[in-house]
């Protein structure tokens, strides 16, 4: 659909005649924008961390109400109230769970020693000894010594190879030969090995 652009010249009312224009101001007021506020980084970081402690103020209290209570302190007045009406089984079974918990995690340790020992043993140098034991954990085996004995197997590569010359042959010389070349012109310069 076209649009027209039609506008009508308005009258006075009476006489359909067009109104007088007003007075027009030689210099229109320029319409300012407000000034925009500035700040300094200071400033903002300022803002920031009272804005955020307001925020995790209002959490907290929040997380507090949803819970039923006002504040830190009677969350702990809470804990020890449910730890005196703990009968003297439960407070022993909750002291024996958190015992295996503990030993569960000795136990872990212990097995990564063990991992870690019987890696080193096998020829795995010391930079990739922590990939052998991760590997081994997931690995089954009556012990830790055949978890890493099935690592290495699947993973030959984390064993030391011996070590081998550096250095190309030249001429159908091997290194070795090479050095005692070396020696032999040395010995017959007069010069000493630095």
């Amino acid at each position: 659909m076209k649009r027209w652009n039609v506008f009508f010249a308005p009258d006075d009312g009476v006489t359909g005649a067009v109104p007088a224009a007003p007075d027009a101001d030689p210099a229109p007021a320029a319409t300012e924008a407000p000034e925009v506020a500035k700040y300094t980084d200071r400033q903002l970081n300022d803002l920031i961390a009272k804005n955020s402690a307001k925020a995790a103020e209002k959490a907290r209290a929040d997380l507090l109400g949803t819970i039923g209570v006002k504040d830190a302190s009677e969350i702990e007045a809470l804990k020890k109230a449910r730890e005196a009406q703990m009968t003297e089984a439960e407070k022993l079974k909750a002291e024996l769970d958190a015992l295996k918990g503990a030993d569960g995690e000795a136990k872990k340790a212990a097995d990564a020693i063990r991992a870690e020992n019987a890696a080193l043993k096998k020829g795995v140098p010391g930079d990739k000894v922590d990939r052998v034991v991760r590997l081994s954990a997931g690995y089954d085996g009556d012990s830790v010594d055949e978890r890493v004995a099935a690592v290495l197997a699947e993973f030959p590569e984390f064993i030391k190879g011996p070590v081998k010359d550096i250095g190309a042959p030249a001429h159908g010389q091997t290194q070795n030969e090479a050095d005692a070349l070396l020696e032999k012109a040395r010995a017959q310069l007069g010069l000493k090995k630095a």
